[in-house]
């Protein structure tokens, strides 16, 4: 099954289904955060498309629970950095209609000092942890570049979910994938 196919199954579920959905993962995310990452201060997250779960529920959490949370900036070489944010409301659209943080200063980029967790979108995922994403590699050139520190969450609707995949020599799996009706590790 190739993207748009996928694509068009997340529209199909509708507006209402995906928030029912969304806020079934966040709950999910809520407990991991309170139970296996409760020591894990640093999160990396991204603003979520329309055809991605809606995550800001977790990210207010994570806020109100004195976390840092970083959000990525793409750049032109398909690169990304993630930057620090204090609060939600400081975003514009950038390229491939992604939303990123406004305030971008280098102290308060993400430098993989300490352990992390790693919010991944993606459009195509497989039960065994790999991912598809929309096609340039950001987020595998990212972990290519921060290998070690950072534990890689997948979140996606079960419609994204196929049993297997054939990653190419550069994807890298995830460690742990949530949907609404499972866990995948």
């Amino acid at each position: 099954m190739n993207r748009k196919k996928i694509t068009e199954l997340i529209e199909q579920l509708g507006h209402q289904q995906k928030e029912e959905y969304s806020a079934r993962i966040c709950q999910t995310l809520i407990s991991l955060i309170d139970t296996e990452w409760a020591a894990i201060d640093t999160y990396l997250c991204f603003y979520p498309m329309s055809t991605e779960p809606n995550l800001l529920p977790v990210y207010e959490y994570l806020l109100k629970k004195c976390k840092h949370i970083y959000f990525p900036v793409t750049h032109e070489d398909c690169t990304m950095d993630f930057y620090k944010v204090h609060d939600l409301s400081n975003f514009r659209e950038a390229a491939f209609h992604v939303m990123e943080p406004t305030y971008q200063t280098s102290d308060c980029r993400y430098l993989a000092t300490t352990e992390c967790v790693c919010f991944t979108p993606g459009v195509i995922f497989d039960k065994n942890c790999n991912r598809v994403g929309h096609g340039k590699g950001f987020y595998d050139r990212f972990f290519a570049s921060h290998s070690g520190s950072i534990k890689k969450a997948g979140v996606a609707f079960h419609v994204q979910v196929l049993d297997t995949l054939n990653p190419n020599p550069w994807d890298i799996p995830l460690d742990i994938l949530i949907t609404e009706t499972q866990c995948l590790s």
